[in-house]
């Protein structure tokens, strides 16, 4: 993918930061309540697993081609 595509792979950065976001609020929340439900926490670590596969999938598309995760500014891309 060359230079001509550069916006769409920032577009795709930004959407891979999303995920990684994602995955840390799901974790955020399983550790910031407390006395809840065993479902609420196993929802949650659901959601995380979820959010992580989400991430894995366009960071590897990322490297796919020749770009990483923190190769541009998080929140420009979008």
């Amino acid at each position: 993918m060359g230079k001509s595509n550069l916006g769409l792979i920032k577009t795709i950065h930004a959407i891979c930061h999303i995920e990684f976001n994602a995955i840390n609020l799901a974790l955020d929340a399983v550790y910031q309540f407390h006395s809840m439900p065993k479902q609420f926490y196993q929802d949650w670590i659901k959601v995380t697993f979820e959010e992580s596969q989400n991430f894995t999938l366009i960071n590897n598309y990322l490297i796919k081609v020749k770009y990483r995760y923190g190769d541009f500014e998080a929140h420009n891309g979008l």
